[in-house]
């Protein structure tokens, strides 16, 4: 309630050469109280590890083992600010924004080796993916308090969405027993996709006599996602790539939902209470 301002940064790093960052900082000055937040992150790591795995199965024994070098580069950062503005001494109104963004680039190198009652074979898969989104929000808000104490008001719309994207190669060489490739599959898969979510609700508050309390309100919400991801594959000894539609998305959803309320609360003597209330809602889905 103080005015002045008020700040902090957090930093820190890895021995990989990752690190992250974030600081706050607000400031409140007669009727104005802004904020302003931010936050980055990069990530490096480097991973190594094997599996052996063995099954009988009638007459067939297999033995599959791995060697897994895998490695991430990625960054992400968010930024918000926020600012509150005090219209007079019993309403404030609100607004607030969020950015951000990030992006992770995996990479993996596994050695496969299958041996199946005695015939062993060998691959070696590559792996290059890119994973990416970019979030946003919005926030307004209004609170009134009126002169009689408890009597409130207060309006509220949410937003959040974004994109996001991806994409990765998938090269599998199968080897000899001198480690020569004698064959090539290649795997790729790209997608995309985008979500918004959105909501708006005010909410009426006012004391009643009896330590009772009348609430009212209504609330709307939107909620809409897509996804699309293609998979296409080129198998050894083809020159084409072909589309792998049971491994391929192309997905829509969208939800609404409309609800209003009432309800009525309050005493009766030393020893009873009740509240009493009704409640509406309509829900749509495709």
């Amino acid at each position: 309630k103080q005015q002045g301002y008020n700040g902090m940064v957090n930093l820190g790093a890895d021995r990989f050469g990752g690190s992250n960052t974030m600081g706050n900082f607000s400031i409140r000055q007669n009727k104005i109280n802004l904020s302003l937040m931010g936050m980055n992150m990069r990530m490096r790591t480097n991973t190594n590890g094997d599996s052996e795995r063995s099954s009988t199965f009638s007459d067939i024994t297999s033995l599959t083992t791995q060697d897994i070098e895998s490695k991430t580069k990625g960054m992400m950062s968010f930024g918000r600010l926020s600012l509150d503005y005090y219209l007079t001494n019993r309403t404030t109104l609100s607004v607030g924004g969020v950015v951000g963004g990030g992006l992770f680039k995996p990479a993996e190198n596994i050695l496969i080796t299958n041996t199946v009652n005695g015939i062993t074979s060998t691959s070696n898969r590559l792996s290059n993916s890119e994973r990416k989104f970019s979030p946003l929000g919005l926030q307004l808000g209004m609170m009134h308090n009126f002169p009689k104490a408890g009597e409130q008001l207060t309006m509220d719309f949410n937003y959040f969405g974004g994109t996001n994207g991806n994409s990765g190669n998938y090269t599998t060489n199968y080897l000899n027993s001198s480690n020569q490739i004698t064959g090539v599959q290649i795997q790729n898969n790209n997608g995309n996709g985008t979500m918004k979510f959105m909501t708006f609700q005010t909410d009426y508050t006012r004391p009643l006599k009896n330590d009772g309390n009348l609430e009212m309100g209504v609330r709307g919400q939107f909620n809409g996602i897509t996804n699309i991801n293609d998979n296409q594959i080129k198998r050894v000894g083809s020159d084409v790539f072909q589309n792998v539609s049971s491994a391929s998305i192309n997905y829509e959803s969208i939800n609404q939902v409309y609800a209003a309320y009432v309800s009525v609360s309050g005493k009766v003597g030393s020893l009873f209470s009740y509240k009493t209330g009704l409640r509406a809602e309509s829900s749509m889905y495709d």
